[in-house]
């Protein structure tokens, strides 16, 4: 994925890292809650995402699936 955005590097990179804007972001995705945590070192950056998400499931699914999940992202 390719976005291009008129801000300096420093500025995208401090939002896209930032561990109280990215739950915001998640819940303004309609995810139904969100915790963050950051490690940066040496212009690198570990970010670990856990939202808890919702997803509309068909009915058989829905019988042996909860549509309620936890997920775990982490980027680097």
């Amino acid at each position: 994925m390719q976005a291009k955005l008129a801000a300096p590097v420093d500025k995208v990179f401090g939002s896209l890292t930032d561990p109280k804007w990215l739950p915001a972001r998640s819940l303004a995705l309609v995810e139904l809650s969100a915790s963050c945590a950051t490690r940066k070192t040496s212009g690198r950056a570990t970010v670990t995402m856990k939202p808890r998400v919702h997803r509309e499931l068909n009915a058989a699914i829905s019988k042996v699936r909860n549509p309620k999940s936890d997920v775990e992202l982490v980027e680097q």
